[in-house]
């Protein structure tokens, strides 16, 4: 993601500048509609897609356009489907490569502050909810810190669980089965989970 995001904005083509820094896979991306959401507009990873060539379970190949795919927040038909992306063709407009830069910076640079960086993790685990913070709802209940084997709700923003060096994924499930008790229990809240075990 960060790759793709690098060059088109060194070419001068924006729609993808705010991605700089995200960890993954285009097709991941693709699957969650990951987005920036610091600062309105909302930018979705889906806003410049034109047509993907997916391919199914059963290995049939096909193009669908941008319609297909029911993007949302957080939300791509990818979800249901398990179809993987093959390629992606992007509607891109042209723009000043500094100014793209400048924007894709200031992106890196808030998830640097707000986020934690240089250390293992599935990025935000978990939906917000009604506009609400996910992350802040969760810190509320007072589980920023909370360890389970190496699996730890990050204290820098508790919507991410982390990997201390040593995690498996029964820890990692088992501590946001802890998270989602703990905050049904508080706060009457349902989480739902953003990302997508395979």
């Amino acid at each position: 993601m960060t790759r793709l995001a690098k060059e088109t904005a060194e070419f001068g083509y924006e729609g993808l500048e705010y991605h700089l820094g995200l960890p993954g896979t285009v097709g991941g991306g693709l699957c969650v509609n990951s987005g920036w959401y610091a600062h309105p507009p909302s930018k979705y990873i889906g806003d410049p897609v034109h047509e993907v060539c997916l391919i199914s379970k059963d290995g049939a190949t096909r193009i669908e356009p941008k319609e297909y795919f029911h993007f949302d927040y957080d939300y791509s038909v990818l979800k249901k489907t398990g179809e993987i992306v093959l390629w992606v063709d992007f509607k891109l407009k042209k723009a000043d490569p500094e100014e793209l830069f400048q924007h894709g910076r200031e992106a890196l640079d808030y998830r640097k502050k707000t986020q934690p960086f240089g250390i293992p993790s599935s990025g935000c685990y978990f939906q917000n909810i009604d506009g609400k913070s996910a992350g802040r709802i969760i810190d509320q209940a007072g589980l920023k810190g909370y360890t389970i084997g190496g699996a730890q709700v990050s204290t820098v923003h508790a919507n991410f669980i982390v990997n201390t060096g040593h995690a498996t994924s029964e820890d990692v499930q088992k501590l946001a089965q802890h998270v989602k008790e703990t905050v049904k229990t508080k706060f009457g809240i349902h989480l739902e989970e953003e990302i997508i075990w395979l």
